[in-house]
């Protein structure tokens, strides 16, 4: 057990990166190895010279430069790693290479938040990625949050955009199927995903997306407003995001923007049969 991150033993970090090197190599600096039982990357794009010490490497050789698709890939390698006890982790990281690790007991406060709170399926992700470009931060650099909501112990703060560049997933998560719609071309796969688990009655409605209480105290990023966005610089960048913008529509009946919004009142009520029903208070 670590003193940052009493689930370690528990913890599993995956991290997706694609011709970021540097910015891959920084966030890794970032994470103390107490913290979890092993840390994946998975490679998308081109390989790079060097990989960070104590870490396993994944190539991603189906449509590679597909983020969703390198993200299924990654937390299925997960979910059937063994330790070398034959344990398999429970608690699943996913994050991408352009942040940055400020406080490691980041880790263990999206776990007990999780286990207040039943939202274990991708349904805490830090919320302030991208700062004001991302649109979930004001042009001072405070959080535009839709409302804090208060648990047994700890807070969970909800925003009105969705990004899982670092995200909590309980492995039945995958075991259930949550995972990322191959067809979409690096835009909307994970709110196709959100809408999914949210059917299932397992997750929040659309727009009110959950994250510990200030994550921008524990996380930052090294990008604040997605210049070097391998996905934005794509010249089949805008071709891409239309096509799956479309399947969303076609997939939920709506483009994302126009989803309808749900109320603060009914929000609170799945919100509550969320935690009756996933909650692991016993742990927290």
């Amino acid at each position: 057990m670590s003193e940052l991150n009493r689930f370690s033993d528990q913890t599993i970090i995956g991290i997706v990166t694609c011709n970021r090197e540097e910015m891959l190599h920084k966030l890794v600096k970032t994470i103390d190895p107490s913290v979890a039982k092993k840390i994946f990357i998975i490679v998308s794009g081109d390989a790079y010279k060097s990989y960070p010490e104590n870490t396993e490497v994944i190539k991603c050789n189906r449509n590679p430069t597909v983020v969703g698709i390198a993200k299924t890939t990654l937390l299925r390698h997960m979910y059937n790693w063994k330790d070398e006890n034959g344990n398999q982790p429970q608690f699943l990281f996913l994050l991408e290479e352009d942040i940055e690790i400020t406080n490691n007991k980041v880790f263990e406060r999206y776990i007990e938040t999780a286990a207040d709170s039943g939202l274990w399926h991708f349904q805490l992700s830090y919320g302030t990625h991208g700062g004001v470009a991302g649109g979930n931060v004001n042009p001072d650099g405070t959080p535009i949050k839709r409302a804090s909501v208060k648990y047994t112990k700890h807070m969970v703060d909800f925003y009105q955009n969705s990004f899982q560049c670092f995200t909590l997933c309980h492995r039945d998560s995958v075991r259930r199927g949550f995972l990322y719609d191959p067809r979409f071309l690096n835009a909307a796969e994970h709110l196709s995903q959100h809408a999914k688990i949210f059917k299932e009655k397992c997750g929040t409605p659309f727009r009110w997306f959950g994250d510990i209480q200030d994550s921008h105290t524990y996380i930052q990023d090294q990008d604040s407003n997605h210049a070097s966005s391998v996905i934005r610089k794509d010249p089949e960048f805008h071709k891409n995001f239309s096509y799956s913008w479309q399947l969303f529509k076609q997939l939920w009946g709506s483009f994302p923007n126009a989803v309808e919004d749900t109320t603060h009142t009914s929000v609170m009520g799945i919100l509550e049969e969320l935690e009756n029903n996933l909650a692991k208070k016993d742990i927290i």
